[in-house]
């Protein structure tokens, strides 16, 4: 068995994942989770670490006329090929980004970040990002460290503010 590499239509890897299994297809997609902002708030999503693409198992031997149910799988575009073959990947690679990409969290920001701030009465400036602390009313705002009057002050600010990565 090999490891061949699909290339999806934008934003449908879920789709197409969910589509090859249930046609009986071992086939995966590496997914990082992630810290996000929406709508002003904090979320924790998980995206696929290869945009537009996933992984299906399949024997070596199975021919091209074969990958037409690939192919035309909901979410699917074709497989990836390099000139007339198609692109194949490694199953211990393959393995390994898979547990990689199980035990990480990419964080919004890094400490020590310097972020921009885009909106409200400090637009224009900027500050060192120093992490997220959570406001009386349990709005969680970004806590940054920016030069006010002369010193270094820590200002909460509201997460939609900010322009992130």
């Amino acid at each position: 068995m090999t490891w061949y590499v699909i290339y999806s239509k934008p934003k449908q890897e879920r789709i197409a994942l969910e589509n090859l299994c249930r046609q009986g297809y071992e086939a995966c997609c590496p997914l990082l989770t992630r810290e996000k902002t929406q709508r002003g708030k904090l979320v924790t999503v998980q995206e696929p670490l290869f945009p537009r693409y996933l992984f299906v198992q399949l024997q070596a031997s199975f021919s091209s006329k074969a990958w037409s149910p690939i192919r035309s799988t909901i979410g699917v575009v074709d497989l990836l090929w390099f000139g007339d073959r198609p692109a194949q990947i490694d199953e211990a690679l393959l393995q390994r980004l898979l547990s990689y990409t199980a035990q990480q969290t990419q964080p919004l920001a890094m400490p020590g970040q310097t972020l921009p701030i885009m909106a409200g009465p400090l637009k224009g400036l900027s500050g060192e990002y120093q992490g997220i602390v959570t406001a009386p009313s349990g709005e969680q705002r970004a806590l940054l460290l920016i030069e006010l009057l002369g010193k270094q002050q820590r200002v909460p600010l509201p997460l939609a503010q900010l322009k992130f990565g």
